[in-house]
């Protein structure tokens, strides 16, 4: 089992509108997530795996400068899949470098 949690902040806008291109403002994502992840070969030196999980986005702090018409953005909170691949790499003993990508 992997757990993932961290922050992130995202410009939020809107485009091709029928009043153009809108800036929303800002806002924070905390996407906490949870996979299980298989790894076909532990004991090896090169040990890839595969991750698959899920998540729930709290999106927090919406804010900013915003373009009239809008004068409030509210961005929902959501569940989500969570796909992860990557690599172990044993450098020496008790020593791993870890490569991974994750699609949330």
């Amino acid at each position: 089992m992997h757990v993932i949690a961290a922050t992130s902040r995202h410009d939020v806008s809107v485009q091709n509108t029928a009043i153009g291109n809108v800036e929303l403002g800002r806002v924070w994502a905390l996407p906490p997530t949870v996979t299980l992840q298989y790894h076909p070969l532990p004991a090896s030196r090169f040990s890839p795996y595969l991750g698959l999980g899920v998540n729930y986005t709290v999106f927090y702090g919406e804010g900013g400068s915003r373009t009239p018409p809008v004068t409030h953005v509210d961005v929902e909170n959501s569940w989500g899949l969570a796909f992860n691949l990557g690599v172990d790499y044993e450098v020496s003993p008790n020593w791993l470098m870890n490569f991974d990508v994750k699609r949330i």
